[in-house]
């Protein structure tokens, strides 16, 4: 059973650029005497659309806000994507690679990404961990664990819940002419 606040009415758009454009948003509700039950917050919360990160520049003071809402009985839910950045940045992809626990690419397994599965997808380059590895499980808790300590959440939004891309099949870097889609409004 869904708990009963996921029955409520609910605010989520892509179009919240800034933690304003959210804040404001609730705000009119609570104006307009509408109940809001949960606020849904999609990609641009993201660090460069990275998954378990927040933009502190454009969402700064985000664990904040959530805690305010949650004060009020309102919902944090964010959004998350199955695949991680594949960028020497992200510890979640480097300890993933060390573990030997990604996905592997069946047309290019000596290739780049030492022969994972990749994908152009929001943070560019993509990989995908291999649930049946316990390791993998243990980097996508620890991801997830992150996340909360810097937004407190009551749901997560798992979106493209499977190894999805943005062209047909993979998309290494040997594809030619790729060009990532502009996300739509």
């Amino acid at each position: 059973m869904p708990p009963l606040w996921a029955l409520g009415w609910h605010s989520s758009a892509y179009a919240y650029k800034n933690i304003d454009m959210v804040e404001a948003n609730v705000d009119n509700y609570a104006n307009h005497s509408i109940p809001l039950e949960g606020v849904w917050l999609d990609i641009p919360y993201m660090q460069n659309y990275e998954d378990f990160s927040v933009n502190t520049e454009t969402f700064g003071g985000l664990k904040d806000f959530t805690e305010k809402i949650q004060g009020n009985g309102q919902r944090m839910i964010v959004i998350v994507d199955a695949g991680i950045a594949a960028n020497d940045s992200s510890n979640y992809y480097l300890d993933a690679q060390e573990k030997n626990v990604l996905i592997k690419s069946s047309i290019n397994p000596e290739g780049e990404f030492e022969g994972a599965l990749t994908a152009k997808v929001w943070p560019d380059h993509t990989v995908f961990l291999d649930f049946w590895a316990d390791d993998a499980k243990k980097i996508w808790a620890d991801g997830l664990k992150d996340l909360y300590d810097k937004v407190p959440y009551d749901g997560l939004w798992l979106d493209m819940n499977e190894a999805t891309l943005f062209c047909n099949g993979e998309c290494p870097e040997t594809v030619p002419n790729y060009t990532k889609p502009e996300p739509s409004a």
